[in-house]
């Protein structure tokens, strides 16, 4: 049978899967385990009775097994959160000192660069929609980069796009200057 942290891993998402199939095999147990009371009466054969026992014992290992799974996914699942808000916290400051069109465009090129190639981001209400989507996409990636730090995952991105961001920005500056017109023609 499969360890608690392999079926954590495995087979469901997330721990209120696992409470749900524990709570199924459970009732599943009891309904044989009243059908074997209730057949006790009938006088089973033992051989009958000796399957449907190892049947519930078998069931109720499994619920014992997702039991121990859902532990360890509430553990994931609060490590995780608190991971992306850290991440979140990190990120705040230095996505809001972007104030400039070639800064948000540079960004939204390092994280979602088919924003810019499909012609979607041609006004500022698009850049700061795609602004938000990078944030969330970032947060995203850097949450599952569970092998450094938050603060270190955080720093070692953003200078990755601060190495790269003038070269992002000569790459895309007609998308600025498109952004930049239309801002100038709202204004």
């Amino acid at each position: 049978m499969k360890a608690a942290e392999d079926l954590a891993t495995a087979i469901f998402a997330n721990a209120d899967q696992l409470k749900r199939r524990r709570s199924q095999l459970k009732r599943l147990a009891g309904g044989i385990r009243a059908e074997l009371n209730a057949s006790q009466r009938l006088e089973l054969a033992a051989s009958d009775t000796k399957v449907l026992t190892a049947a519930i014992g078998g069931l109720e290992q499994m619920a014992r097994l997702c039991q121990s799974a859902e532990v360890i996914c509430k553990r994931r699942e609060a490590a995780r959160a608190s991971r992306e808000k850290a991440i979140k916290r990190l990120l705040a400051p230095l996505f809001d000192s972007l104030t400039r069109i070639e800064d948000r465009v540079a960004i939204v090129a390092a994280v979602n660069e088919h924003c810019l190639r499909s012609g979607h981001v041609a006004t500022m209400s698009d850049l700061d929609f795609y602004l938000d989507e990078a944030r969330t996409h970032l947060t995203y990636v850097l949450t599952k980069d569970v092998g450094k730090l938050p603060e270190q995952a955080v720093n070692d991105a953003w200078a990755t796009f601060e190495e790269h961001k003038e070269g992002l920005i000569v790459k895309w500056r007609t998308s600025v200057a498109r952004i930049g017109q239309s801002q100038a023609g709202a204004g």
